[in-house]
């Protein structure tokens, strides 16, 4: 599957967040970076989350592969959309 336009995703990530309670916008601004950096490691060392998988209910050999160039494309998005917390 190939990347998608940065406007697709852009488009459905400011709808998605648009939906969200303010709370609910605040609390994902807060964990923004936590969510980044868990999903890089996901990505780069997903051996490493394997206990954190597990914890969750999940498989680690089950869940869908993202690739580094989608995942950078939304994360770029996210970066620039999501307002920093110090902004609420």
């Amino acid at each position: 599957m190939g990347i998608q336009p940065v406007s697709d995703i852009k488009d459905a990530y400011t709808q998605w967040f648009d939906s969200l309670s303010a709370d609910d916008q605040q609390s994902f601004a807060d964990a923004w970076p936590l969510i980044k950096a868990d999903a890089e490691t996901l990505l780069t060392d997903k051996d490493s989350m394997t206990g954190r998988i597990e914890d969750a209910g999940l498989d680690a050999k089950e869940l869908p592969g993202c690739s580094e160039e989608n995942w950078k494309a939304l994360a770029d998005v996210i970066d620039v959309l999501v307002p920093a917390s110090s902004e609420y």
